[in-house]
């Protein structure tokens, strides 16, 4: 598990096609009565307000890329396209 700032948010979700969903997935603690833990999660991309939409669909890869510095790489396989079919087809509300 990896705790993702918000500020980073768009770029995540501007490079969504490079990770499986379930990596993806917002992942909630709460502290029972009884002082247990329990995980609670959502799924990706149903955590993803609107507004950080609109700004993941605006940013290019490039920029995407570089808000993570040296944790992704920008290179992948020769020929590798990424697929941008789901975040052209969400739409806001």
């Amino acid at each position: 598990m990896t705790l993702v700032h918000r500020r980073l948010w768009p770029a995540l979700v501007r490079l969504a096609d490079r990770f499986a969903p379930e990596q993806l997935a917002q992942v909630r603690e709460e502290h029972t009565t009884s002082g247990r833990h329990v995980s609670h999660e959502v799924p990706f991309p149903d955590w993803v307000p609107a507004a950080v939409l609109k700004q993941a669909r605006k940013m290019g890869e490039k920029k995407a890329l570089a808000a993570f510095g040296a944790w992704l790489s920008p290179a992948g396989p020769a020929g590798e396209k990424l697929r941008s079919s789901w975040l052209s087809s969400r739409n806001p509300t």
